[in-house]
């Protein structure tokens, strides 16, 4: 008995295992994310977007509310109501209207039954306009915001897909440096083999050997990290590598200051969103002014009742012109004295506002402004320095192949080596993140301006 519960248990971790390396295996085919997908998945699963979406959903209800709530007359309808009561009364009125002592004390009991329909309209000057106003200016807001959150997630997109990649390159360029340090300890050795250098040589290129594959798995530790990150973007969508795809890198010379600065002021999402604030701000203002108009209000009222003793009228359907009534009313009121001081205060509140949000808008436009010229500043100086950090890689490429060729032939010291092997290594590093810096000047830029400014046949031009 015993044996067979072993034999069940083995067997059952055996399973657990197989399944673990299924799923392990299953994890290594996936393919990797490109930046297209990444971008299509995140404009269906990102939470930002996702709520801006939602939000579109009550302009159809908020439609219908408007048209029949504000444009339409409010109906009211009782379909059934009926009900029975008793009343005591110990006092009357003689033909005079001198209270006296009800000559009938007793209890009266009656029933009713009742259907009514009711049309209500009410108007207040302009209101109607207001309200129309209004409501375009929800809409708008709601539709500016769903372009603004998809356009700060494209660019947000981007720029952790670059970041996962410039990880992953920076990841290859420190294996590449892994191999070189191999290099090195072999020359250590074979040098000390023929006694032409100490072992104090091989164990320092043993400790470089050692120090690079820590920064190896430091640098995959990175990329995990950035991968993890995209992947909250992407709205929980498995990231477990990524396509690298060309760099948007390109002499910007062409880019020219002044029309970059023009189109951010039309395009630019947060000077758009304080644009349509300041509309709001004056249909405010127009509403506040107009709120001392006169009030309109009619009514139309349209029923059918029945009355009687006892139940008599108790669930009473019956048909009897004498219980059908109707009731027009119309009424004309000025608003305007009934809280004077606070529609006055309403008035200056709402004009403060207005002056408010204009200066808003003047501010934002300044920003957008100043914005543009030192990112478009920043990406110039960020493309003078990506040449001079390529010539500076090629040139320690060069002088690093010629050290080892010299170490080799023990023309050169291993410390001497290992500067110029530390110097390429830096020139290196700082190509890669010239590169990438570049990258991210021109997010910045084109997060401002509102408009994608690559070249066709660069990434991401749409």
């Amino acid at each position: 008995m015993r044996a067979q519960q072993r034999c069940l248990t083995v067997f059952a971790v055996a399973m657990g295992a197989s399944a673990v390396s299924f799923a392990g295996l299953l994890a290594q085919d996936a393919p990797p994310l490109t930046l297209d997908e990444a971008l299509s998945t995140a404009g269906v699963g990102n939470p930002e977007v996702r709520q801006a979406v939602n939000q579109l959903s009550l302009n159809e209800p908020e439609r219908w509310n408007f048209l029949f709530g504000e444009l339409m007359p409010s109906v009211s309808l009782n379909v059934f109501s009926t009900g029975y009561n008793g009343n005591l009364q110990r006092r009357a009125t003689d033909n005079f209207g001198n209270p006296i002592a009800s000559p009938t004390a007793d209890w009266v009991y009656f029933s009713n039954t009742q259907q009514s329909l009711s049309l209500n309209w009410q108007i207040q000057g302009r209101s109607i306009f207001n309200a129309v106003d209004r409501r375009e200016q929800t809409v708008n807001e709601r539709e500016l915001a769903l372009d603004a959150a998809r356009w700060s997630l494209g660019t947000e997109v981007q720029q952790q897909f670059f970041e996962a990649q410039e990880q992953q390159e920076l990841l290859d360029v420190e294996r590449s440096l892994l191999d070189g340090r191999r290099v090195d300890l072999e020359s250590a050795r074979l040098r000390f083999e023929v006694a032409d250098a100490s072992q104090v040589d091989v164990l320092d290129a043993e400790v470089q050997v050692t120090q690079q594959e820590i920064t190896i798995e430091r640098q995959r530790a990175t990329l995990e990290q950035a991968l993890l990150q995209l992947r909250q973007t992407l709205g929980g969508e498995e990231v477990a590598a990524i396509t690298p795809q060309p760099l948007p890198v390109f002499d910007p010379a062409d880019l020219d200051e002044e029309t970059l600065i023009r189109t951010a002021l039309t395009r630019n999402p947060d000077l758009q969103a304080a644009e349509v604030d300041l509309r709001g701000a004056r249909i405010g203002v127009r509403e506040s002014n107009e709120a001392w108009w006169p009030t309109l209000n009619l009514q139309y009222n349209f029923s059918r009742t029945s009355q009687d003793t006892e139940t008599q009228a108790l669930l009473d359907f019956s048909y009897d012109e004498q219980d059908f009534g109707s009731r027009f009313f119309v009424q004309l009121s000025v608003p305007a004295f009934n809280d004077f001081f606070g529609m006055r205060q309403q008035q200056a509140s709402s004009r403060v506002q207005l002056a408010n949000q204009e200066v808003q808008v003047e501010q934002q436009r300044l920003q957008v402004e100043v914005t543009v010229r030192a990112a478009s500043s920043a990406l110039r100086n960020e493309w003078r320095t990506l040449q001079l950090a390529d010539r500076s890689a090629e040139i320690a490429r060069r002088s690093s192949e010629l050290a080892r060729e010299e170490y080799r032939l023990g023309l050169r010291t291993f410390e001497e080596l290992q500067t110029t092997v530390e110097q390429e290594a830096t020139a290196r590093r700082q190509a890669l993140a010239s590169r990438y810096a570049f990258v991210t000047a021109l997010l910045d830029l084109e997060s401002v301006v509102g408009v994608r400014l690559r070249p066709d046949g660069l990434v991401g031009v749409n």
